[in-house]
């Protein structure tokens, strides 16, 4: 898996096991995955990469991350 994709799992509270599964960092499986959190740093990330700020805004109001 993509090194920058990894470190946006781990900044979500994600931990990789060894069948390349991603879990709670807690180890509490009540808790689950912050998927959420994971999809909107994914989503700042392609932003990021827009030439223009107005492309910036229209993809996070597009998925509704804010700044």
């Amino acid at each position: 898996m993509n090194e920058r994709i990894e470190q946006l799992a781990s900044q979500a509270g994600m931990l990789r096991d060894k069948y390349g599964l991603y879990w709670n960092a807690h180890d509490n499986p009540d808790d689950g995955v912050d998927l959420e959190k994971f999809t909107e740093l994914i989503v700042k990330e392609c932003a990021e990469l827009m030439p223009h700020d107005n492309l910036y805004n229209m993809v996070l109001k597009h998925f509704g991350v804010k700044k």
